[in-house]
């Protein structure tokens, strides 16, 4: 009886694959199973344009205060009465255009920064001075702006936690054991 082989292909870059391997190959080298492992676990990046955060833009350089040149963004942590405020000041943040910035707010003027958020949906507002006091929000925005685009860190679901072994259970502390007929 001959074993038939399942793959006859390489999974990666698709080349027949050779005799010599064994049955079970998904893959004709190293380096295809490396590439195809990186591709299936890479964390991809959705890259929102600025053309999605035109009506955002729009809405912010319109309503915000004469005097406020920064803002700051924030949205509720699920399952408690938290926020979760972005940039954060103490950190190293990535902002839109993809560089590091520690210890400043998105900018408001004199030239608009895009923030870069992992959520999307409304978000609560904060404008600030060019000291960096805050400045109060204007009643138009007290109930928050609608955020269009985020960056999202992951492609697909994180793989599910590993079920914990099976604990026996507790003895009674008589150290007798009973023997049922």
């Amino acid at each position: 009886m001959s074993l038939r082989k399942p793959f006859t292909h390489c999974q990666s870059c698709a080349e027949k694959l050779s005799d010599d391997l064994r049955i079970d190959a998904r893959f004709c080298d190293k380096r295809c199973r490396k590439n195809a492992y990186e591709k299936k676990n890479r964390l991809v990046l959705n890259q929102p344009s600025r053309s999605d955060f035109a009506a955002f833009k729009k809405n912010i350089i319109e309503n915000a205060p004469t005097a406020a040149t920064q803002y700051a963004l924030a949205w509720p942590v699920p399952g408690s009465l938290l926020v979760h405020w972005t940039p954060l000041l103490t950190v190293r943040t990535k902002r839109f255009d993809g560089g590091l910035v520690v210890g400043r707010y998105f900018m408001l003027r004199p030239r608009f920064e895009l923030p870069r958020v992992a959520h999307t949906g409304l978000h609560a507002i904060a404008f600030y001075d060019d000291s960096g006091k805050e400045i109060e929000t204007p009643v138009a925005m007290l109930c928050g702006v609608w955020v269009p685009a985020a960056f999202r860190t992951r492609s697909k679901k994180p793989p599910a936690p590993k079920p914990s072994p099976v604990t026996p259970a507790p003895s009674m502390g008589l150290g007798i054991v009973m023997k049922l007929r």
